[in-house]
């Protein structure tokens, strides 16, 4: 409730008591002056109660509230002799006649303003935020106030994603953009814009506005050649770093190739990961990524860098290639290879909470992967303000293995896994112009196969599997195939301040999963288990829709209500099982947004929705099915019916001028279930899961806070984020229903910029604090703090000197532990010929061990890894 009273208090502090004061702005010829800002503020001070930037007709109109009787109000631009009056705090409209200036310009300095913002576009320059030690404009964004950068490359503007990555304005990688970003030299870039509220489809920008933001790139010139070479080679053990990446663009052509390979823990295959989609409120496309029925037991992902952990031998090439022809139309390439060998080596304790005591298990592991995979996609599109078109054809190949020997409380395990996937998907989106209106027609279809096996030795649950008779190994085969396809029609109209978006369409999916068991002993030949331990299922899920998307856009306020009616049926069976079943739904999901610009800095924003949720194939099947050596499931019970009502609360706030950017993010979501899940804990952690129909409620919710400040004249950067999750659910644990709560929240603090004109640092701090309650029995809460220093020196124009120092402290339920690492690098740059000489001393107080603790509904896993030893790396590195 107190997130509630905040918000409002908040809200009502900026709604109430506002005046508005609009003008406009000539020169002396009486004709309209554009790009003129105007600002308002206290008199005889410097602060800036708010501002507004004139359009092409000279117009402006600046939202404030202030208690003062009287304010002072400025207009400037550039070439333009600065006016300012006093005016009485009202609404009013206040004109200015401006008188143009000669600027006589005597040994002068001109610093460019760090950020500048023109309509809905903020441009950030290179110049005022890059480092000397900045080699790709992926360094300098990590560092841009209101943007930030996950651990996969995910760039984010004010919390949300960005829909579009564009290099001048073309989008050559199709959402892959980290391949840019870690290869293009900052050298080549002027500018990084930030396009506000943007549609990435032409035709439909006065028709559907988007609250999403993209990224464009300034390249310096219009034809650019560029690129990064590099080439390392080190020492314990034998290591490589390779990395050949040129680059063209061009007013018709783009062009990135990439061939890289290192055995260093760079995880270079995340340069390739799709990182944004076309629709984020309506997605059109079904998931078309692969689903592992069977894998061994990871280590789980940690939280720290790859490069302490990750023992890798990766291979990377990569073709993208973009092509405008006749008649606006545009066409890409994009061909992708991988070839990753990973080695794990840790060991984990799970602490399972139960309603009765507590079960832990030790496990010491040691796995293998071999990654594989093809991605192939061909795209013909045309874009603009006539009309849309874009077909895409993709092909997706995988050939994963995995092995892992593991000891469980010291008896030993040996694991095989297999998951060969195959995707071929077709994706055509047409829009036209009919009259005033813009149809619509979109078609997607896909098609996927995936047989996948598991080995393990020697043979688990023999209680169940085999009358409590060990046995050496048992073999679990899956088989899954399927078929997509979803069509629709739909046109979007204006009237007056209204734009209607009526849609009609359907979709249809067909699955089907076979899967069995086979168990091997000495001396005797394969016995497959019986019908209760296979499965031969078929799945059928058809949904037709009517919906209608209705947006109100006027002055400051923007209204979306989406009124979809789904018509969902499903056909699922098992033959041999003798088990069927069918659903129909009739369903009404509405969706209701709200947002208010209060002035140009502040922005509010709400919704409200209602979403019914129906069951996927991985989520019902009639068999048994061994998930891993120690995990049995059946998911024998209705098909899942639940629905749920959403809230989110969104307060926004930024301002180039002072260049303070930060956002407040509360969302709750309450959940009609219609079953209730459950697990039976073995004493050695063998799991077996089920479900079963039992009405019950589930509860979570959520609060993110960032806020961040550019200090211009430092050229430092400070920001502070927040998160907290908690969830509330009930559960079936070894045969008891309990209550199952979970509390997550992590703190944040980032501190960037100079020291000296020889120096700078970047510090970061981060603490995780994760705390379980079964059955209202609570376990002890742990923790991980986290500590980043990195210190940069330049005793010349050419010479960096880098020490990169981490403190990590663990308070985990069952231990404590602290861990330190530095490393050391010195590069020498030859600046004519654009020539980097660098060498890497990594993990210089060789640590060998470092822990980390993740968390699901009842189980707390503290996970020990071995780390990347000792090692020494020379490379030599060109730009292009």
């Amino acid at each position: 409730m107190r997130y509630w009273s905040v918000f409002f208090l908040l809200a009502s502090n900026y709604v109430f008591s506002q005046s508005i004061i609009t003008g406009k702005i000539t020169d002396r010829q009486r004709a309209a002056v554009s790009n003129i800002n105007v600002t308002l503020h206290l008199p005889n001070t410097s602060a800036i109660l708010a501002f507004g930037i004139t359009d092409k007709q000279g117009n402006y109109a600046i939202t404030y509230k202030s208690a003062a009787d009287l304010l002072e109000i400025s207009a400037f631009g550039f070439g333009y002799a600065k006016q300012q009056k006093s005016i009485q705090n009202k609404t009013q409209d206040v004109g200015f006649v401006l008188s143009e200036q000669n600027i006589a310009l005597k040994e002068v300095i001109v610093k460019e303003k760090p950020i500048t913002r023109n309509g809905d576009t903020l441009s950030y320059a290179v110049s005022a935020f890059k480092n000397q030690s900045d080699r790709s404009i992926g360094d300098l964004i990590k560092r841009l106030p209101g943007l930030e950068v996950d651990a996969n490359g995910r760039i984010s503007y004010q919390g949300k994603p960005i829909n579009k990555y564009y290099i001048e304005g073309l989008d050559l990688l199709s959402g892959r953009y980290n391949l840019a970003n870690e290869n293009l030299p900052v050298d080549a870039v002027t500018h990084v814009e930030v396009l506000e509220n943007h549609q990435p489809i032409r035709v439909l920008d006065s028709l559907v506005f988007s609250e999403n933001a993209a990224l464009n790139i300034r390249l310096k010139n219009k034809v650019t050649a560029t690129g990064t070479a590099r080439l390392g080679a080190g020492v314990a053990p034998a290591l490589w770093d390779a990395n050949v990446t040129p680059m063209v663009f061009g007013k018709s052509q783009q062009l990135i190739a990439s061939y890289q390979s290192n055995n260093l823990g760079n995880n270079v295959a995340k340069q390739i990961k799709v990182l944004t989609i076309d629709d984020v409120l309506n997605p059109f496309e079904n998931d078309d990524s692969k689903k592992n029925w069977v894998r061994i037991v990871p280590l789980a992902t940690p939280s720290f860098s790859d490069t302490r952990w990750l023992d890798n031998q990766i291979h990377l090439g990569s073709l993208n290639f973009l092509q405008k022809l006749p008649k606006g139309y545009e066409l890409k390439a994009n061909l992708s290879y991988l070839h990753d060998n990973q080695r794990q080596i840790g060991g984990t304790r799970t602490i399972n909470y139960t309603p009765q005591d507590t079960i832990t298990f030790d496990e010491t592991k040691r796995n293998n992967y071999l990654f594989e995979a093809i991605d192939a996609s061909l795209i013909l599109e045309k874009n603009d303000k006539g009309g849309y078109l874009k077909n895409q054809l993709s092909f997706k190949g995988q050939w994963d293995k995995e092995t892992g020997l593991l000891q469980l409380n010291n008896s030993p395990i040996s694991q095989q896994a297999t998951s060969p996937y195959f995707s071929l998907t077709n994706s055509l989106k047409d829009i036209f112009k009919f009259k005033n209106r813009a149809i619509t027609f979109q078609s997607f279809i896909n098609f996927q196969h995936s047989p996948q096996s598991l080995r393990v030795v020697p043979g688990p649950f023999a209680g169940l599997l085999n009358n409590k008779m060990a046995f050496d190994l048992l073999r679990q085969t899956t088989t899954t195939r399927s078929f997509f396809t979803h069509n629709k029609v739909s046109f979007n109209q204006n009237i007056g301040k209204f734009s209607l978006a009526p849609q009609i369409g359907f979709q249809v999916e067909k699955q089907s999963l076979g899967s069995q068991m086979q168990r091997f002993s000495a001396n005797e030949l394969p016995t497959t288990i019986g019908n209760d331990y296979a499965n031969q299922l078929e799945w059928l899920k058809v949904n037709a829709y009517l919906k209608l998307q209705t947006q109100y856009q006027k002055d400051k306020w923007r209204l979306t209500l989406n009124t979809p009616v789904n018509h969902y049926f499903f056909r699922v069976g098992d033959e041999p099982l003798k088990q069927q079943q069918n659903l129909n739904r009739l369903t009404f999901e509405p969706k209701f947004n709200v947002r208010y610009d209060l002035n140009p800095f502040w922005a509010l924003s709400s919704s409200i929705d209602k979403k019914n949720t129906f069951g996927e194939i991985e989520n019902l099947f009639y068999g048994y099915l061994l998930k891993n050596y120690r995990t049995l499931e059946r998911r024998n019970a209705p098909l899942l019916d639940n629905v749920s009502w959403g809230t989110s609360f969104n307060i926004r706030y930024r301002n180039p001028l002072t260049s303070v950017f930060g956002y407040a993010i509360y969302t709750t979501r309450t959940t009609n279930n219609n079953l209730i899940y459950g697990t039976r804990i073995a004493a050695q952690g063998a799991s077996e899961g089920f479900a079963l129909p039992t009405f019950n409620k589930s509860y979570t919710q959520s609060v993110i806070l960032q806020v961040g400040k550019f200090f211009s004249a430092l050229k430092t950067q400070v920001s502070l984020d927040y998160q907290s999750t908690f969830s509330e659910q009930q559960q079936i644990i070894n045969g008891t229903t309990v209550p199952v709560k979970n509390q997550n929240n992590s703190f944040g603090v980032k501190v960037n910029g100079k020291i000296a004109k020889w120096a700078d640092f970047d510090y970061k701090f981060k603490r995780f604090g994760f705390e379980n309650q079964v059955n209202n029995r609570e376990s002890r809460p742990a923790s991980q703090q986290i500590h980043e220093l990195n210190l940069s020196f330049y005793p010349s124009k050419s010479t960096f000197v880098g020490l990169k120092n981490e403190y990590y402290t663990n308070n985990f339920t069952s231990s404590r532990s602290q861990n330190i690492f530095s490393d050391f690098m010195i590069r020498y740059t030859f600046r004519k010929h654009k020539i980097d000489i660098e060498t890497n001393w990594n993990n210089i107080w060789n640590t060998s061990q470092l822990s980390f603790i993740s968390a699901n509904a009842f189980s707390v896993i503290e996970s020990n890894y071995q780390l990347r030893p000792v090692q020494v790396v020379q490379k030599i590195r060109f730009s292009f």
